[in-house]
């Protein structure tokens, strides 16, 4: 939805911020409450996030080039 109030690319950012700050807060809870180390718990799946948005970054791009020319 922020889409909505602001421009498609600083949406997206923002929501890719959102993402990092909700999903690093869950781990940071959840290794707590496990009794992990919590830095090791938000770097590793701030790591794999990274890889996911860079992936999905890449076939957006694929898929463009297919059906767009």
């Amino acid at each position: 939805p922020l889409f909505f109030i602001f421009s498609l690319n600083k949406a997206v950012f923002l929501d890719i911020i959102w993402g990092f700050l909700i999903l690093g807060s869950f781990s940071y809870i959840v290794a707590k409450k496990q009794n992990n180390s919590p830095l090791k718990a938000v770097l590793e799946h701030s790591i794999m996030l990274g890889f996911v948005i860079t992936i999905t970054y890449y076939v957006g791009i694929i898929i463009q080039k297919l059906f767009m020319s």
